[in-house]
């Protein structure tokens, strides 16, 4: 009997026959550790990736602008009626605890962390003695891997514990056989390393920068206590924060040669920009949300947040929906009309003067209630007494065919069917 691992980037880890003996391995899962070398010379690893500031708030931002987003379970009625669920199960899974420990915001943060990042984020689901959801566990990104065995999908843990795939949430990226993710720190090692590159040159040209800086030429041979005492005697007078540009004086016919990099001429600064850009293109965030302002600016908010919803957020908003409503409800349940779905009002909300003209027109034509109106504001409702569930329109609104017409009627020379 066959099975294929695979890696977080969709290949095979090996076949190997069920009769055979294992590979022997010091832990499993050493497969995954790994240390790539970018061509900037920098080693690219999960954890050294989120020392490159714009990487990590394009991570943060993603895990935040997702965990906020409230989830929902809804039963659909007919074509046009649905109701939320509260009494499902599922519903203290969603908006209380999805372990008992975990906040669903902290949840909802780490397994889109994971998957951005790793390209796919794990959740083990414990299930009570009838088969029902009853917590949902995060696993390790880095140490977890899909494994096929005699036809059945799993997953393997660290600790040699298989899985079946009904008992795992797994959240993914875009991947080759849309399983699995890649893993962009895998995939995009030489675009961080770039950026984690010169980043940690800049912060040594003003750790250790001097000015003047270059080199020191002397007529004479300087033996070693010498050269010595010189060098530290000029790194401690013109090295590092608060000792650049003082004035240099030299002795004994020694001169001085600048040859310090000029941050203008190498084009620092230029670069760093550059991959605050590189560094967020694959996660698909904006630059203005990590900070980035130079292109920003404030004329349409709610296109913006649009088209950020639209482009970074939507495909992951799916895939945890799709995978909740496949691993979290039975096809009982699904047939019936249950799925889960995110409440994404919060992106689309406009400026409170925009906001206001919607909801007039709204309510001018009839397909909203004054109490829809207000508990979208977060405000209590009118009493039913006094109209707030009441859907109004316009009276003097008429079909475009009766304008014009019966104006010399009884009814002070409006159309007889006015309302």
């Amino acid at each position: 009997m066959n099975f294929a691992a695979l890696r977080s980037d969709g290949t095979a880890v090996g076949t190997a026959l069920a009769t055979s003996k294992p590979e022997e391995r010091a832990v499993l899962g050493e497969e995954l550790w790994w240390a790539p070398t970018a061509s900037s010379g920098v080693a690219v690893t999960p954890k050294t990736s989120l020392q490159l500031s714009a990487f990590l708030a394009g991570l943060t931002v993603l895990g935040n602008d997702i965990g906020v987003l409230p989830l929902r379970l809804y039963q659909r009625i007919n074509k046009t009626t649905r109701e939320e669920r509260d009494d499902h199960p599922n519903h203290e899974l969603l908006a209380r605890s999805p372990d008992g420990e975990r906040t669903p915001i902290g949840f909802k943060r780490a397994i889109i962390g994971h998957a951005a990042q790793h390209g796919n984020g794990y959740a083990e689901i414990e299930r009570t003695g009838r088969g029902r959801p009853a917590a949902l566990h995060l696993l390790d990104p880095e140490t977890t891997r899909a494994e096929r065995i005699g036809g059945k999908l799993g997953y393997r843990l660290r600790d040699g514990k298989w899985l079946p795939a009904a008992n795992v949430v797994h959240i993914s990226g875009f991947g080759f056989d849309g399983l699995t993710g890649y893993d962009l720190v895998r995939v995009q090692n030489e675009v961080i390393g770039l950026g984690l590159a010169s980043q940690s040159f800049a912060a040594d040209h003003f750790a250790n920068g001097s000015e003047p800086g270059g080199v020191i030429e002397t007529p004479h041979r300087l033996n070693s206590d010498a050269f010595l005492r010189l060098r530290d005697s000029w790194d401690a007078r013109h090295g590092g924060p608060g000792k650049r540009f003082r004035t240099a004086i030299l002795e004994q016919g020694a001169k001085f040669n600048a040859t310090s990099t000029d941050p203008e001429k190498s084009q620092l600064l230029d670069t760093r920009k550059f991959q605050v850009l590189e560094s967020i293109r694959m996660l698909r965030v904006p630059p203005n949300k990590v900070g980035d302002l130079s292109q920003a600016h404030l004329a349409n908010m709610e296109a913006s947040n649009l088209d950020y919803l639209t482009t970074a957020i939507l495909s992951w908003l799916i895939a945890i929906e799709q995978e909740f409503n496949l691993k979290l409800l039975t096809r009982q349940e699904w047939l019936a009309g249950y799925y889960h779905e995110h409440n994404v009002e919060t992106f689309l909300r406009g400026d409170i003067r925009t906001r206001y003209a919607a909801y007039s027109a709204a309510l001018d034509r009839g397909w909203m209630s004054r109490n829809e109106v207000r508990a979208k504001e977060n405000m209590n409702p009118i009493p039913a007494k006094d109209g707030g569930d009441l859907y109004t329109v316009q009276s003097q609104n008429i079909p475009l065919s009766q304008t014009g017409t019966g104006l010399e009627s009884e009814n002070g020379g409006k159309p007889k069917n006015a309302v």
